[in-house]
């Protein structure tokens, strides 16, 4: 039996496979030039998106071990020590510091009646360390915004202790013992 022949018995007996047939076959046709012209263009720059993005990871991954080699965490330390040294003043700037708690506490409705200081040389840092010792009364309120103006402030200060006493004299009133460090150049004495 010829190919035509077969065709013909085909379409006799079921005309609807042979059209099933053609319109899936112009259907694949179709979709295969979708994915040539439109499809596997954009995959394709994805992917060189992709491997471009993974090799600057790789890059920045080199450059932060790089950045973290004890070498440069030792240079990091230095220029950082240097910064914190320029920060510190001459031991002239002192009276400056006493006037600046004052006006500290003044901005928080509190009186200091007198600042008790002691000097002391710390030969290996070269520098010279004040501890100033003082107390105000006020309410609780008024000595939270003391001590958070003292953390804000500019200058170099440690809170080194705190003390809280009841005021007997008034309910609401606290007392409150503050133990201060600040630093100063030592070559300036």
């Amino acid at each position: 039996m010829k190919a035509s022949s077969r065709l013909q018995a085909i379409w006799q007996q079921n005309r609807s496979w042979p059209i099933i047939l053609s319109v899936l076959l112009l259907l694949s046709i179709g979709l295969f030039f979708i994915n040539q012209n439109f499809v596997a263009p954009g995959v394709d720059a994805l992917e060189r998106d992709y491997i471009s993005l993974q090799d600057r990871s790789r890059e920045a991954r080199k450059v932060k071990a790089a950045a973290d080699s004890p070498i440069a965490v030792y240079q990091r330390g230095i220029d950082d020590l240097e910064k914190f040294r320029a920060l510190i003043p001459i031991r002239d700037n002192f009276t400056e510091l006493v006037a600046e708690l004052f006006r500290l506490a003044g901005k928080a409705n509190l009186n200091i009646s007198n600042v008790n200081y002691k000097p002391k040389v710390l030969e290996d840092y070269d520098l010279l360390q004040y501890g100033l010792v003082f107390s105000v009364n006020g309410s609780y309120d008024q000595l939270k915004k003391f001590i958070a103006l003292i953390e804000t402030s500019e200058r170099l200060i440690a809170i080194e202790g705190i003390g809280l006493r009841s005021d007997l004299r008034s309910v609401n009133m606290v007392n409150l013992q503050l133990q201060l460090a600040t630093y100063f150049k030592a070559d300036a004495v």
